[in-house]
């Protein structure tokens, strides 16, 4: 706009900011302590969304009132004096409504969504306490200074005592499945307009600093400004070659990671580069699958890291790993050729039976499986009925305290060396409501196992399982008769998921590894990255990994804040082809770029030509690109019309 002065011009976005701050704050009047106004009775106005929070005034506001702080004596005790919210019994509200008033933790749990359940009316019983001071973890809540000091902003004050805090922050950390998470993790706020934070800036528990805000737009607005700015960066890791690495292993900030996703990184690629790595080629060659790896994956804590189930069972601890930390487990193992593939079908074949099954077999089975002392496979697939599980034929008839099951299960991955296998049978009528899951196990009369060669090499082969006559046990019934199909429905997202990070790391190891060789070889005089052909190619394999790498990202997020099964049906669909598409496109580009290398199975492009040939495992098993693809719009459709 030639009419306006550069200055003006500088002066536009933050006009927008301030106008969209104003509008928001449209429709609060009285006793909120952020904005100063009263909540009407009738119930919020909807709070908006945007980015226009960063305006100095709130980053002022946050610098006051979130864990950040400038640095203090280890001794020092931090009081908060809040507003006491007033007794909500004195006014009338809305039927259904949500709540007026929002005491807010700065956690990093979102608020719930409009079909989740609301959260508690907070009544004068539930007011802050009148003795207590805020500290750290390690700290010991000691009585400061009286509740009526006075202090409070725009009222009397109220010190807020460790338990007090905790208290507070459950009403805001909500799990999906109604559980409460407390993140105690650390982190530094980096402000996206002023750039890193000062030396002086020391990074706080998100604990130890709570404000009542009333409006839940004021609470909206401070949630999203505070999760914009819960950042953290680490040290590089791996080929700093750009699109080499994820981008958090080459510096940039990240929102997923903490320390403790870091140093697992370095645990599972020292780990590989010592255990597996020297052995590796051999391995394939031979056609042996390494089961003594997994119990020294448990003796560095790998294995508790992807088979997550409670300590009882023999797993770590709730707070110890999530599934950040199985991304990271099967991106690294990716890298190699040959890595302990079966601990990913374990991950498949066990959460049904930690879910559903009977006690005895959750208590004898599980800790087994954890310290890789068994192994257990996933039996849907049939030669009639691959992803159209609800058509299998494989069946079990109930004699006594028995069933007998007689079919045939085909693709079975790591059917040579299960222990047991999670075997989906028909019981009842056809379809979907005629089907169960038993845990059988594979040393039984009447089972016989063959291997089936694949185009891919693997050290863990797909198989084709026979039953004659086999007699299960009616104990080992998981879940309830007829009722089996749910609990694989489930599993689904999970598979596709695990699936979708082997896949994207493989399109990554295609795009670095025909980087390398565009850099050092040379066709008519130049390098071949010096041919504009050849850094297009470069170009879309790393605009798509980059791509499929933050959309993994992103449904971990919902994993891990628990999303139901039900929602996440279609990304998880999604994402499995998106990775499945973009490995095949990566690996096509690389043996083009290789040329006469890619198609040889020695040599410089040997590892091409196998993850070439690897590409289908990942477009096809747990569910075919079409299948998901359709099944993700029919899962729309139904939605929308619903």
């Amino acid at each position: 706009m030639p009419f306006l002065s550069r200055n003006t011009m500088m002066l536009l976005p933050v006009g927008v900011a301030l106008a969209g701050i104003l509008l928001t704050f449209a429709g609060c009047s009285g006793c909120c302590c952020f904005c100063k106004h009263d909540v009407p009775a009738e119930g919020p106005v909807q709070p908006r969304q945007s980015g226009h929070w960063r305006l100095r005034n709130l980053r002022e506001f946050l610098r006051d009132h979130t864990p950040f702080r400038k640095k203090k004596p280890k001794n020092e005790v931090k009081v908060l004096n809040l507003e006491p919210l007033r007794d909500t019994t004195e006014e009338p509200t809305t039927t259904g409504s949500p709540v007026n008033r929002l005491p807010h933790a700065v956690t990093e749990s979102p608020l719930p969504d409009d079909d989740e359940k609301e959260l508690p009316q907070t009544t004068a019983s539930d007011e802050a306490p009148t003795t207590g001071t805020a500290t750290s973890s390690t700290s010991t809540p000691t009585t400061t200074e009286p509740a009526d000091s006075g202090k409070g902003p725009g009222g009397s004050g109220s010190i807020l005592g460790e338990e007090d805090l905790k208290d507070v922050s459950n009403s805001l950390a909500r799990n999906r499945d109604g559980s409460s998470t407390l993140p105690g993790e650390p982190f530094l706020h980096v402000d996206p307009i002023t750039g890193p934070p000062e030396d002086d800036v020391e990074a706080q528990p998100t604990t130890t600093a709570v404000e009542l805000i009333h409006c839940v737009q004021c609470a909206h607005a401070f949630l999203c400004v505070h999760r914009i700015g819960s950042m953290t960066r680490f040290d590089s890791f791996g080929d700093q070659t750009k699109f080499c690495e994820p981008a958090w292993y080459q510096g940039a900030f990240t929102p997923y990671y903490t320390a403790s996703h870091a140093e697992f990184r370095k645990r599972v690629r020292d780990f590989m580069a010592k255990e597996v790595e020297p052995y590796a080629e051999g391995w394939l060659q031979k056609g042996e699958y390494p089961l003594s790896v997994h119990k020294k994956m448990y003796d560095v804590g790998l294995q508790q890291a992807v088979l997550r189930v409670p300590p009882e069972l023999g797993g770590a601890s709730a707070d110890e790993y999530d599934i950040f930390h199985e991304i990271i487990f099967f991106d690294e193992v990716a890298r190699h050729e040959c890595y302990p593939r079966m601990i990913s079908i374990d991950s498949m074949a066990l959460p049904p039976l930690v879910k559903y099954g009977p006690a005895h077999l959750r208590e004898k089975l599980v800790p087994q499986v954890i310290r890789g002392e068994k192994h257990i496979a996933l039996g849907i697939s049939e030669p009639t009925a691959g992803s159209d599980v609800a058509q299998i034929k494989t069946t079990a008839l109930k004699r006594g305290d028995k069933y007998v099951v007689n079919g045939q299960k085909k693709w079975i991955t790591g059917g040579l060396i299960a222990d047991y296998i999670t075997l989906a049978v028909r019981t009842g009528s056809e379809g979907m409501n005629g089907i169960s899951l038993f845990c059988v196990d594979m040393k039984s009369p009447g089972i016989s196992v063959r291997p089936l060669p694949t185009m891919a090499d693997t050290d863990l082969k797909s198989t084709f399982i026979t039953f004659e006559d086999v007699e299960v046990p009616a104990a080992n019934l998981i879940g309830v008769e007829n009722g089996g199909f749910i609990p694989l429905m489930e599993n689904f997202n999970h598979e596709r998921l695990v699936i979708s990070v082997g896949a994207a790391r493989g399109a990554r190891r295609c795009y670095s590894l025909a980087l390398q060789h565009a850099l050092k070889r040379k066709t008519f005089g130049k390098r071949l990255i010096d041919h504009q052909v050849i850094r297009y190619k470069l170009a879309e394999m790393a605009r798509m990994v980059e791509s499929l790498w933050a959309e993994v990202e992103h449904v971990g997020l919902q994993f891990k804040e628990r999303v139901s099964d039900r929602r996440m049906g279609e990304d998880c669909a999604i994402l499995k082809v998106n990775a499945s598409k973009a490995f095949e496109f990566c690996a096509r580009e690389a043996v083009q770029v290789f040329g006469g290398a890619g198609v040889t199975r020695e040599g410089q492009g040997r590892y091409v030509e196998r993850l070439y040939r690897s590409v289908r495992l990942s477009a096809i098993p747990g569910g075919s690109e079409e299948i998901l693809l359709d099944l993700t719009m029919r899962m729309v459709a139904a939605k929308a019309r619903s």
